[in-house]
């Protein structure tokens, strides 16, 4: 799966394309994966259990972004897109919360992945104590 998150950013740097939310992006994603790679199996907004009924204690019960490939690998993608009007330590909270999330399945699928995309310059240059 990393394959083809690359070549998506590589395609819409070079194809800029507005991403104005979260949900936005996640919706390109999988709009990109189903366009160019057909024989993926794309799932927006995915409830876990239907993946395996018995985890019990998660920090969400929703994946993202659920893709399985032809061989049946499978890949979750959590999306965190702050702007720089959101606030700052939920933001960061929320996007510790989806790698936490990530890692309870750790055994449950095969790749896992957090895609953070920001304005915020809070997020990667946070004032020093």
């Amino acid at each position: 799966m990393r394959p083809i998150i690359d070549h998506f950013f590589n395609h819409i740097t070079a194809n800029p394309i507005e991403l104005y939310s979260e949900f936005g992006l996640q919706h390109e994603l999988a709009l990109f994966v189903r366009m160019n790679y057909a024989d993926h199996k794309v799932r927006l907004e995915y409830n876990v259990k239907r993946i395996n009924q018995n985890l019990v204690n998660l920090v969400k019960c929703e994946l993202d972004l659920h893709v399985t490939s032809s061989n049946g690998e499978t890949s979750v993608i959590e999306f965190k897109m702050p702007k720089s009007d959101s606030g700052t330590p939920a933001e960061m909270y929320s996007a510790i919360k989806d790698i936490k999330f990530l890692e309870q399945l750790e055994n449950v699928v095969d790749n896992r992945y957090a895609i953070l995309v920001t304005n915020n310059v809070a997020f990667w240059n946070a004032p020093r104590a």
